[in-house]
């Protein structure tokens, strides 16, 4: 399930629980352990969803919701936690296990901006097998593991990838997981970043090609982003 989120701020966790941009029963969702200065992703544990930082040490997750709904046939919400800055970000079903997240990122500060993909149980990662499905490069990041499979990818090549190795007992299905983690810096200013995210219950070795849908690509020639 896609969505734009919501505001939820009267509720515990309410960033894991409202403010991620899909949820999946097959793959759970993940909840912080501990907070940390200088943040640790292993511990914070974002999956699907985004956090920023204007220092890249304290960093905080997708969770004040202020607008939510859809865009021009698009799952679409609003980030908003002060008036330093918004985002804005656009959702859509890109082929098969793929959806597409567009964001448009307006800020007053420099920002490290990180975004993550599905979680996926860990269990029998000792097993040498185990680590021919994990991989990380620039601009991609995935996992395969015997029964579940997913990656991340940066459609505007941007960001750097990485294997997050989450604390134990974060995630509300599984007990010890592995995420995918886009990660970069931006200056102050407008920005628009594209992210395509992966995720099945299966093992697949060559991942299928992104379909971005009509809608995406508009949105993203409109305001001069090449995927």
């Amino acid at each position: 399930m896609l969505t734009g989120g919501q505001d939820g701020r009267e509720h515990r966790a309410h960033d894991a629980k409202y403010a991620r941009f899909a949820y999946s029963s097959a793959f759970g969702f993940s909840v912080k352990s501990d907070v940390t200065l200088p943040d640790r992703p292993d511990l914070s544990a974002v999956d699907c969803g985004i956090a920023v930082s204007r220092d890249g040490r304290n960093y905080f997750p997708r969770a004040v919701i202020t607008e939510e709904g859809t865009d021009r046939g698009m799952v679409w919400g609003v980030f908003e936690p002060g008036n330093r800055l918004r985002i804005e970000s656009w959702l859509d079903f890109a082929g098969e296990g793929w959806h597409v997240r567009v964001h448009r990122i307006r800020s007053k500060d420099r920002l490290f901006l990180s975004e993550g993909g599905f979680a996926v149980d860990r269990t029998g990662e000792r097993d040498p097998a185990f680590a021919k499905g994990i991989s990380s490069a620039a601009g991609r990041a995935s996992i395969a593991t015997p029964t579940h499979t997913t990656a991340i990818v940066d459609l505007s090549g941007k960001r750097a990838g990485e294997i997050i190795r989450a604390a134990p007992n974060t995630n509300i299905r599984f007990p010890r997981t592995l995420f995918p983690r886009l990660f970069g810096e931006l200056p102050a200013g407008e920005h628009f970043v594209a992210t395509a995210v992966f995720g099945v219950v299966d093992h697949v070795e060559a991942l299928p090609p992104v379909a971005v849908p009509d809608n995406i690509k508009a949105l993203c020639a409109e305001n001069g982003l090449k995927i």
